[in-house]
């Protein structure tokens, strides 16, 4: 038997799978016992699983089963107390540590559960490894990983657009200026994403487009709310855009966005002011560019789309004023496809959710599947130890993975875990 320490959690999951030896159950006064059904998981208030059936003795008992790690924690945790605990039929422990005056019989488990099991169990919750399972998972059904993978892929669009439909009902279901809100985000990542946020939400998108025809305005608006004008130049361009957000400024009352961009820690293609000016153009370029690549069908032409370059004037400049080799900013292709896997694909997914078009989701799924998978830390950490991450498809099914289940030890909940665990 190992060593490890039960938690409750891991309890009620052995209990709702039936890993434990349920065979010649006696309760702990030499009752016999049967379980039928185990009951229904409850996340609520109230016993942990309820429509249960035992057979006790020679009757069969339909009710609520309550699971503790001691049977003293019944009085610890109050139940003697509370009414939720009247129609009880069973209290399973993993140790029974003393006796209590129960209208049920207690049923412990301490003897019946596989000592590998646990030992598993404690390995996957003090692992040090990114991925807890990497060094239990060989020999997995690849079919059911597959599955889960979709599942997480599942999980991850419906987060991202449960965070679109909070922006949505604050800014009064205007699809292009969420998704300006959003596009201006992902282009600020990784340093800036909050004050390109901000920038973003300190100017209306109504504005941009009625500035769309004059690309040194939408860049002098964007480049002004970012605090990016704030000082003296020498050079022509830099004054004409302090010269124009000035006098839009006054005419828009605008007032600044409240956040500072960062230059520190980043390549200068990524620095603020060239994603700025490249966010100008694709408005000059495109317009509503959300609707447009709604209403597209195929993600190359969706890419084409939001290729662009900045202005003339940083091919041979990354800050004001300050001179540099010539290079022309083009939003190359990793930048493309992560605005369209973290922008304009969750934003497609939720529009189609919204507005009950299948056809739409099936397109963001798809998208996802034809672009190449992401190359960042996190996915080579998760991907090394041999999931796939054949697409985009599986990259954002992985970061799902990687953050919302290995990084809590939500094993659990996890499919792979769960078949380590049952092996």
């Amino acid at each position: 038997m190992s060593s490890a320490p039960m938690n409750e959690r891991l309890l009620q999951f052995i209990w709702q799978h039936r890993f434990a030896n349920l065979q010649d159950l006696f309760s702990t006064d030499g009752m016999p016992l049967r379980i039928i059904h185990p009951g229904k998981y409850n996340s609520n208030q109230g016993p942990d699983f309820l429509e249960a059936r035992v057979q006790v003795g020679q009757e069969t008992w339909i009710g609520h089963v309550e699971l503790h790690i001691r049977s003293s924690d019944w009085l610890l945790h109050g139940h003697n107390e509370a009414g939720h605990y009247r129609n009880l039929i069973l209290h399973v422990v993993w140790e029974h540590d003393c006796s209590l005056r129960l209208s049920c019989p207690t049923l412990e488990l301490r003897s019946r559960i596989p000592g590998i099991m646990l030992q598993r169990f404690e390995h996957l919750m003090k692992t040090k490894e990114a991925l807890p399972c990497s060094s239990l998972s060989a020999g997995l059904d690849p079919i059911r990983q597959q599955k889960w993978i979709e599942h997480l892929l599942w999980e991850r669009l419906e987060q991202k657009s449960n965070e679109i439909r909070v922006d949505l009902e604050a800014g009064q279901f205007h699809w292009e200026q969420t998704a300006w809100k959003w596009m201006a985000r992902y282009a600020g990542l990784p340093v800036n994403q909050e004050a390109f946020e901000a920038m973003a939400a300190s100017i209306p998108f109504s504005v941009l487009i009625r500035h769309r025809s004059q690309q040194i305005q939408l860049e002098a608006l964007l480049m002004g709310q970012a605090g990016l004008l704030d000082t003296v130049f020498t050079d022509h361009y830099p004054v004409l855009l302090q010269k124009e957000y000035r006098f839009l400024q006054k005419k828009y009352q605008l007032t600044g966005s409240g956040c500072r961009v960062n230059f520190l820690r980043m390549r200068p293609a990524s620095f603020p002011t060239i994603r700025i000016s490249q966010l100008a153009a694709l408005i000059h370029q495109q317009g509503q560019v959300f609707s447009r690549l709604r209403d597209m069908e195929d993600v190359g032409d969706a890419m084409r789309l939001l290729q662009v370059s900045a202005n003339d004037y940083w091919n041979d400049h990354y800050l004001p004023d300050k001179p540099a080799p010539f290079s022309q900013k083009h939003t190359g292709g990793h930048m493309v496809r992560g605005w369209l896997v973290n922008a304009f694909i969750p934003l497609i997914y939720c529009y189609g959710q919204v507005n009950r078009m299948q056809a739409l989701q099936e397109k963001a799924i798809d998208w996802l599947h034809q672009l190449p998978a992401e190359n960042h830390q996190l996915i080579r950490r998760m991907s090394a130890t041999g999931l796939p991450n054949q697409s985009a498809a599986d990259s954002q099914a992985l970061i799902r993975l990687q953050k919302n289940y290995c990084d809590d030890r939500r094993c659990l909940q996890c499919a792979i875990g769960h078949a380590i665990l049952s092996k």
